[in-house]
């Protein structure tokens, strides 16, 4: 049999679609947002409201534009035909670009709550610089828009709700969130002590759940899989034994 050549792939086009593909959900690279162009000496052309309150305006100098606070305007009495010159030009970029940095910080904080540490580098990656991210989140804290043991709290008290989670694991991740050990341990006792989270109880749930996928399995094995689920949520040895001997134990319908 003769091989048809034609129909054999070429293998550095193949490679080149293999390579052109977009990458997997979750893989992709988020881009770093713009940060608004810096204002040069020239006279203000014009400056007009974004929204009913007036909070934000739209500043433009010498055809670049940006959004300013109402307090920026008072504070140099900013007004169409104003003359700006390099100084005060320099001065709007900075306000500009932190005010940018701040609104950004506000619309993170409005799809859920951050910690301290993790809404700076989400400010980071998005192109702040240490110091806009530094203020945005310092002005944050001072109106009560953010604040660590409130964030812990909240994480606490949700995963607590839902069962089957140790003390030590809500801990070990409000720290890895960058929480202090005192606040996380505060928040995380507070949490189960409102929704009257019982370990004993929330390991043994979690175990009864596992074993139902573990019941073909060799006893032996079983026991070490069971064992090993409920140490990597952090429950203490002695719990994890007692709720492991109980789930495997009971009948198959429990």
């Amino acid at each position: 049999m003769t091989r048809d050549d034609s129909a054999a792939p070429d293998s550095a086009s193949a490679a080149a679609a293999r390579n052109a593909r977009p990458p997997r959900h979750g893989m992709r690279k988020r881009a770093k947002r713009e940060m608004p162009p810096a204002f040069e000496a020239g006279t203000v052309t014009a400056l007009t409201a974004l929204d009913a309150g007036g909070a934000r305006f739209s500043l433009e100098i010498a055809g670049v534009c940006g959004v300013v606070s109402a307090e920026l305007i008072g504070d140099h009495r900013l007004a169409v035909g104003l003359a700006i010159d390099a100084s005060l030009a320099s001065t709007l970029t900075a306000a500009v670009r932190r005010l940018e940095v701040f609104d950004h910080a506000v619309a993170i904080l409005s799809r859920r709550p951050r910690s301290e540490r993790d809404l700076r580098l989400r400010l980071r990656r998005a192109g702040a610089t240490d110091a806009d991210a530094a203020a945005a989140i310092a002005q944050l804290q001072t109106l009560g828009l953010q604040n660590d043991a409130a964030y812990a709290r909240h994480v606490a008290t949700s995963r607590a709700s839902g069962g089957r989670v140790s003390k030590r694991r809500l801990e070990q991740d409000l720290r890895r969130k960058g929480v202090a050990t005192d606040v996380a341990s505060e928040a995380v006792s507070e949490a189960l002590g409102d929704v009257g989270l019982d370990e004993e109880e929330a390991a043994l749930e979690a175990a009864r759940k596992r074993a139902r996928s573990l019941r073909s399995l060799e006893p032996a094995v079983a026991r070490r899989r069971l064992y090993a689920f409920l140490a990597r949520r952090g429950f203490e040895p002695s719990v994890i034994a007692r709720a492991v001997r109980a789930a495997l134990e009971a009948p198959p319908d429990e």
